[in-house]
């Protein structure tokens, strides 16, 4: 199960964040157009969320990184390609498991 979230203003540009549910989770996953980019959105729910796991899909290779928000809340992000998606379940069970809260 999932949602969108849409942010959209006048003077900034439309992002798409997915809100993906797993395991009582809910993770936030940011859709870029290139292999870079900032991650606003992800960011600000990153800083809200009880966890540290967020997720980047994007035209590069698999990688998972520690991160910090630009109001300081640390973070793992796992970086998939577009290609992976349909394994996002697969995946997300890897981080998880791999990557325990405690950074």
């Amino acid at each position: 199960m999932y949602s969108i979230f849409l942010k959209s203003h006048v003077y900034a540009q439309a992002e798409v964040v997915i809100i993906y549910n797993y395991k009582n989770l809910l993770i936030p996953i940011e859709i870029k157009s290139g292999k870079a980019g900032k991650l606003r959105s992800l960011n600000q729910f990153v800083d809200r969320a009880p966890h540290p796991y967020a997720v980047r899909m994007y035209a590069s290779e698999f990688s998972i990184e520690k991160h910090k928000t630009p109001s300081g809340t640390s973070f793992y992000l796992m970086n998939l390609p577009y290609y992976l998606a349909t394994y996002i379940d697969l995946y997300l069970t890897f981080f998880v498991t791999n990557y325990k809260q405690g950074l």
